[in-house]
């Protein structure tokens, strides 16, 4: 099953907080449902980041503050499912929650709550319907890189339907936001031209450097996501910051915008689309 799993909104989310002490650590939630697809959750718990005494490995960070034993439920209003905890170390966090008795569908509400140690908080999400490409170009820049473009055919109003890009190599699991790769209709075109940029880098690198191309020769699948508005503004806050930020491990002392009711965290609804690329040379992909 494919899973949209963002290294740095767990390490954002882990230390985000407004800047004052705070002694109680937070519940944080990420969570998303995809048409047809099972729901993911992950829990988390929140800290006080502190860059000059901080000594453990991003890694280890991300393990301590897991929440292994929580209690998660979904509901599309008519039915209400307990979900199941499962380790998976291909991931990071390697702990999720999901469920094989309920999968996403267009159009339809879901409501997720979350408990452990006391604190229980809930969010609503709706799946929209999915949009997909008219056109993928794929260019080599030097001999080693590709970059690659999009068109897309939205008729509807500016503004009206919200856009993420995501994508992984073929031989990986996890789908990471491409830079940049959040989006809206801005003007009376029925066509958008966007830039597909490589994803943002994993906070594991630490790299301050910005690689938008893609290698060539990597094969890899490229998921366009509609969502409604509140993730659409929690996914544009997240872009920013990283843009900004230039490094992808640091403090950030603001709450992203969220649609959980203690404010920290996501769940998510998307329609997505998902196609296959092999960048090995100049192409054209028409849908």
């Amino acid at each position: 099953m494919k899973r949209i799993l963002i290294y740095i909104i767990f390490t954002s989310l882990l230390i985000s907080c407004t800047h004052q002490d705070v002694e109680q650590s937070n519940l944080i939630v990420e969570g998303w449902i995809e048409a047809d697809r099972h729901p993911v959750v992950m829990l988390h718990k929140s800290y006080i980041a502190d860059t000059a005494k901080h000594t453990s490995t991003i890694e280890q960070t991300l393990r301590e503050h897991i929440v292994n034993w929580g209690k998660v439920t979904i509901s599309d209003g008519e039915n209400e499912v307990v979900m199941i905890g499962r380790l998976d170390t291909l991931y990071m966090p390697p702990y999720y929650y999901t469920t094989a008795d309920m999968k996403g569908e267009v159009g339809k509400t879901y409501t997720i709550t979350a408990e452990y140690e006391g604190q229980i908080v809930s969010g609503t999400t709706t799946i929209p319907q999915p949009a997909d490409f008219s056109e993928i170009h794929v260019n080599q820049t030097t001999d080693s890189t590709v970059r690659i473009s999009a068109k897309i055919i939205d008729t509807t109003e500016i503004g009206q339907r919200k856009y993420a890009l995501f994508s992984r190599r073929i031989s990986e699991k996890q789908f990471l936001l491409n830079m940049l790769g959040v989006f809206t209709k801005t003007s009376t075109s029925d066509t958008i031209e966007v830039l597909v940029n490589a994803p943002t880098s994993s906070i594991l690198s630490q790299s301050k450097s910005v690689n938008l191309d893609y290698n060539k020769g990597d094969t890899i699948l490229l998921r366009l996501s509609t969502m409604d508005d509140t993730s659409y503004k929690f996914w544009s806050a997240f872009s920013s910051i990283s843009v900004a930020s230039g490094v992808f491990f640091y403090p950030v002392y603001t709450n992203f915008p969220s649609n959980m009711s203690n404010d920290r965290g996501y769940f998510c609804g998307y329609g997505s689309t998902t196609h296959i690329l092999i960048l090995d040379r100049d192409s054209v992909y028409h849908y």
